[in-house]
């Protein structure tokens, strides 16, 4: 699932859960999850308000609290909060103070271009001189993207 999959995912699913989820567990899962939505919300965004930034801290822990209060439910963890959760409600704080913003710290960049390298090293690489192969796609998606990377006789579509 992409990311548009994801976002949707979390944002829509809630609407859902009377359908999927037992009665008693409903409420309190639909609050995690639109509590979370709100966060992510926050977290992803280039330019939050003062405000989201300055209030982060405690939504984050309260919503880690209700997330510690699903055990019981239906839950069988006996401690949800992952370590990627400690950061979430103890550091992305931090950060969001000091940087304003978390979207300046993503990696989709690295991640796409380590997608498609994955993707030629096991469809069309010849596998013999691995790294040499690797630099050429890498050199072919630069002349690409700056218009350089036409055969003779073909005009780049603008």
């Amino acid at each position: 699932m992409d990311q548009k999959g994801q976002k949707k995912l979390l944002k829509d699913l809630p609407a859902k859960f009377h359908e999927i989820l037992h009665p008693e567990t409903v409420e309190k899962t639909k609050k995690v999850w639109e509590d979370f939505w709100q966060l992510y919300n926050v977290i992803s965004d280039w330019t939050p308000g003062e405000d989201q930034v300055l209030s982060f801290h405690s939504k984050a822990i309260e919503w880690g609290k209700q997330l510690l209060n699903m055990t019981g439910d239906g839950y069988a963890h006996t401690c949800p909060i992952t370590p990627y959760i400690h950061l979430m409600i103890y550091h992305v704080p931090v950060m969001l103070q000091k940087y304003e913003t978390m979207k300046i710290f993503t990696g989709q960049g690295v991640e796409k271009k380590n997608d498609d390298f994955r993707r030629y090293l096991h469809r069309r690489i010849n596998r013999w001189d691995t790294c040499k192969s690797l630099l050429m796609v890498e050199k072919g998606r630069r002349n690409w993207s700056h218009g350089k990377g036409h055969k003779e006789g073909h005009q780049i579509l603008a």
